[in-house]
């Protein structure tokens, strides 16, 4: 799968599960929202796009197939499928030890406490925020 594709498999399971009419969300928004999170991964050996999708999937393959679904609110499977996609976006290819051992500007950013996790989060934050990918 080229990077275009991999963003039509992610159109495609939030299709399959149906969010974009749970929850009035625009065909164009969702594509932006996609392609904004694609963006922001670096062409790294595993915390690229490609894990990123293979994450989602899987998350997809839980709720879908093996049924968790039912035990969730659509909310909250939305919420999981969302988080899945942009759970490593920007990841610098390190974990949190090398940003603390050697005095990163993420590391001091976010006072040497889950400097990765804080990172990704305030990044998915800025693309959920963003009027033309506020899915």
């Amino acid at each position: 799968f080229n990077s275009d594709e991999l963003v039509e498999v992610v159109l495609k399971i939030f299709d399959k599960l149906e969010f974009c009419n749970k929850f009035g969300i625009p065909n164009d928004k969702l594509l932006a929202f996609v392609k904004a999170a694609r963006a922001k991964y670096k062409p790294l050996s595993y915390h690229n796009f490609r894990h990123a999708v293979d994450v989602t999937h899987n998350t997809f393959l839980f709720l879908h197939t093996f049924g968790a679904a039912a035990l969730l609110s659509d909310l909250d499977a939305f919420i999981l499928v969302v988080a899945a996609l942009l759970h490593d976006l920007d990841h610098p290819g390190t974990n949190n030890a090398y940003q603390v051992a050697s005095k990163s500007a993420l590391a001091k950013r976010f006072n040497n406490k889950s400097v990765l996790e804080n990172y990704h989060a305030s990044l998915a934050a800025e693309i959920l925020g963003a009027e033309d990918t506020n899915i």
